[in-house]
């Protein structure tokens, strides 16, 4: 029974130290390299607005981002999200757009849904998803997941 809580224990720590490379390097990406270089990478959706705004499942905030620029046919109104890997389950930071660091970030959120025109995400605090105004513009960065971890331990 000793071999197993070591080999358990082992096992942990060595997850942990994984998890923590993980989210080392995703920082390190985010920091280091360019915005648009990030965007064309599909992990980071820059120039987008707030669309709209309502209450969800459990008193979730659910903010609609759709992109401020106008430059195609597939939605009605013509504005379409950029080419991304951001999909639904994936955790996102919103960032006020122009801001380089970081440690800028407003507010972090699920993301509930994505289209080819918008892209929904979930927002537990909803006084934290307070400071997303209407008239701002943002970009969307996805950040590391730890679902996977917490699911092997």
């Amino acid at each position: 029974m000793a071999e197993v809580s070591k080999f358990v224990e082992k096992t942990i720590s060595l997850l942990n130290i994984e998890r923590k490379a993980e989210v080392d390097e995703a920082r390190s990406i985010q920091e280091n390299v360019n915005l648009n270089e990030l965007q064309r990478k599909g992990v980071c959706l820059l120039k987008l607005r707030l669309r709209s705004r309502c209450t969800g499942l459990y008193g979730r905030s659910l903010l609609t981002f759709e992109s401020s620029e106008v430059g195609g046919a597939e939605s009605p109104d013509g504005r379409v999200l950029p080419a991304h890997r951001i999909t639904p389950g994936d955790i996102v930071g919103v960032y006020q757009y122009g801001s380089t660091a970081a440690s800028s970030e407003i507010c972090s959120g699920i993301v509930s849904r994505v289209t080819q025109a918008t892209i929904v995400v979930a927002f537990d605090d909803s006084a934290n998803s307070q400071d997303i105004d209407n008239d701002g513009q943002y970009r969307l960065n996805q950040l590391a997941n730890d679902v996977t971890y917490k699911r092997i331990k």
